[in-house]
């Protein structure tokens, strides 16, 4: 059984992002999806791209995948709920586990 993963992706906006910035999200996104009952999270950030992110692992079998789009939900409800002007968009992506995309929304 192969793990890939499911991500949440966020476009920041240059002139917005303090370092603060980044380390508040990047604690918030983590604390969000073991809240919406992730087992495994990590979060990233890309600095070339200027994208930062959650990822959560699923496998391809059973309802794993629904349960790692329910926690990456509940990271898209904090954001919104706590209105933040330092992000221009944000979407949904698959991963194999060497990161290459299977699936993106953008």
């Amino acid at each position: 059984m192969e793990t890939k993963y499911a991500r949440l992706n966020l476009k920041l906006k240059n002139d917005k992002v303090t370092n603060e910035d980044l380390e508040k999200w990047q604690k918030t996104l983590y604390e969000s999806a073991l809240e919406g009952l992730a087992d495994d999270v990590e979060v990233f950030y890309l600095e070339t791209e200027k994208v930062i992110g959650v990822s959560v692992p699923y496998y391809d079998e059973g309802l794993s995948l629904l349960e790692a789009g329910m926690a990456l939900g509940y990271c898209q409800r904090t954001i919104e709920d706590n209105y933040v002007n330092i992000f221009n968009q944000s979407w949904n992506s698959l991963h194999e586990s060497d990161g290459t995309v299977i699936e993106s929304t953008l």
